[in-house]
């Protein structure tokens, strides 16, 4: 009986610890997905600029991922990204934004007639701190995505505290 009493607690501990693993593993999930989405949007700049953005980024995610007329959007998102009010994307738990980088120049008007800049800055917070995500991530038109602990994106230039991820 004991024996079987000591399996059971075991059993129950594995379980309940294995439950308190779970919102780190969620956390960490979105974290990855989010790094593959800021790389998707490097990918997706530099189409752009080589194609309808006329040498010039989108400064939004409405203009990167508007194709031109008869061809595919260069920005795939996933199926539950939502748009925001504000021009952001909600995904993977992590509010994502694109805007001009820090020392862009205005571009020229791209195949839509949407004003590009000479650089972007594009940045992923996470919706809820701690628990949809621990870390914050941005990147720009050198390609490089950095972190960052906590709630807000890394600033540019990129330097510490921020890194590169790995």
């Amino acid at each position: 009986m004991r024996a079987r009493h000591l399996a059971i607690t075991a059993s129950l501990a594995l379980i309940v610890g294995g439950c308190s693993l779970r919102p780190n593993k969620v956390m960490e999930a979105n974290e990855v997905q989010t790094i593959a989405m800021l790389r998707s949007i490097a990918f997706a700049q530099i189409a752009y600029s080589a194609t309808c953005g006329s040498g010039g980024y989108a400064r939004t995610i409405k203009d990167l991922k508007t194709p031109p007329a008869g061809e595919r959007s260069v920005l795939e998102l996933p199926d539950s990204a939502k748009e925001r009010a504000d021009g952001s994307l909600e995904a993977y738990g992590y509010v994502i934004r694109i805007a001009a980088g820090l020392a862009a120049q205005p571009g020229p008007a791209d195949c839509n007639k949407a004003l590009t800049s000479s650089g972007y800055y594009a940045s992923a917070e996470p919706v809820t701190p701690g628990t949809t995500g621990s870390r914050s991530f941005a990147t720009s038109a050198d390609g490089t995505v950095s972190e960052v602990a906590g709630a807000r994106a890394p600033s540019e230039p990129f330097g510490a505290p921020a890194k590169p991820v790995q």
